[in-house]
């Protein structure tokens, strides 16, 4: 959590695997938090982990960043992208809202990429 680097979490009896993600602060990731839900993770019997997962919106903003930074060639953060994209109803304002580079708070531009989910 120092290094502000993202790590997983792996649930040996299970298998199941939890990617964490420290967030910068500003105004982006700040939303982010405010729209992730809530959800409750039980293991096992008499155990539960709280969580907060990102919503369909943020997620694909994130792989936005990632595929902008990895030279726009990074085929897995596009493909799931798509994947998303393809299988949810999304809130396309807020997506445009902050793809924008012309907004204060966006740090990329990913508003040609979003062009593809009119």
């Amino acid at each position: 959590m120092r290094t502000s680097r993202s790590f997983n979490v792996i649930h040996f009896a299970t298998g199941f695997k939890i990617d964490i993600f420290p967030l910068p602060d500003d105004a982006f990731h700040a939303s982010e938090l405010r729209r992730a839900a809530r959800r409750s993770w039980e293991p096992g019997e008499g155990a539960a982990v709280d969580l907060n997962v990102a919503s369909a919106e943020d997620t694909i903003l994130e792989k936005l960043i990632w595929y902008k930074q990895g030279g726009m060639v990074a085929e897995k953060q596009w493909n799931d992208v798509l994947g998303i994209a393809t299988t949810r109803a999304l809130e396309t304002e807020y997506l445009r809202h902050w793809a924008d580079p012309e907004y204060p708070g966006s740090s990329h531009d990913c508003s040609p990429k979003l062009t593809r989910f009119d």
